[in-house]
């Protein structure tokens, strides 16, 4: 008789224990069950962008050749939106698909190439960069109240640059030859890195960088004609790069 209340319990214990255990792993499945999941998202950022501007002419004739390079660079703020679909195979990896426009004011200041020959010392303009990316996310964290992680990824689209200064560049470049005119419209490929930390099943808080890799060419034109008698070539080509962005985003999901 006490081995058989011994043995019932033994086996009151191991079912409550199995229970017990059966429950914990339950809570644990729905915990990652509720760990961030796929949805439709759309953010704002704002931060800091770096940009760089070249003209350079080059003048050549008989027994002559001259090239003078003047070289900007600056920065100003940057701030756009973001708006897709994020993807999630697993509570730690997905990828992320979206939208994004951005505006960059930057002020650019030269050498002194450009102070030499009379050309302008500083160059404001304004940049639109607009496209499609997508980004591959891992979290290293992932669980009912937060998730934490990084990702990287890839940007295609256009890059538009306008502003005063660049109107009165594209006079001065007619001024040499009446034809020639500005293409303020440029490809751009960029890399998307940074870290992510999800608040809740909602709010998502980023730092995010983003390097271009392309030069918009603004104006690539040559030219000749006879000046005193003798043929003289002249070839004005413009740059404008885009050269990096660190921004902070808030993104929301629905």
């Amino acid at each position: 008789m006490a081995t058989n209340s011994i043995s019932k319990t033994k086996s009151k214990v191991l079912t409550r224990t199995f229970g017990a255990l059966s429950l914990a792993l339950l809570g644990l499945g729905s915990g990652i069950a509720s760990a961030e999941e796929s949805a439709v998202f759309a953010g704002v950022e704002v931060g800091y962008a770096a940009s760089a501007f070249e003209n350079k002419i080059t003048v050549s004739a008989t027994g002559f050749n001259q090239s003078q390079s003047a070289k900007y660079s600056g920065d100003g703020v940057k701030y756009g939106l973001v708006v897709g679909y994020k993807q999630f195979f697993t509570p730690h990896f997905g990828l992320r698909y979206y939208a994004n426009v951005s505006l960059h004011h930057a002020e650019l200041k030269s050498n002194t190439v450009a102070r030499d020959y009379g050309w302008k010392t500083k160059v404001n303009g304004t940049l639109i960069n607009y496209g499609g990316n997508i980004d591959a996310l891992v979290n290293f964290v992932a669980n009912d109240a937060l998730d934490f992680g990084a990702f990287l990824g890839v940007g295609v689209g256009g890059m538009t640059w306008m502003g005063k200064d660049l109107d009165d560049h594209e006079d001065y470049a007619q001024s040499l030859n009446s034809a020639w005119s500005l293409t303020s419209t440029g490809l751009d490929v960029a890399l998307n890195a940074g870290v992510r930390l999800g608040v809740g099943d909602r709010h998502g808080f980023e730092l995010v960088a983003r390097i271009p890799f392309i030069k918009t060419t603004l104006l690539d034109e040559s030219g000749s004609g006879v000046i005193q008698g003798a043929q003289v070539n002249a070839k004005l080509v413009n740059y404008l790069s885009h050269t990096y962005a660190i921004t902070a985003r808030y993104t929301f999901s629905f």
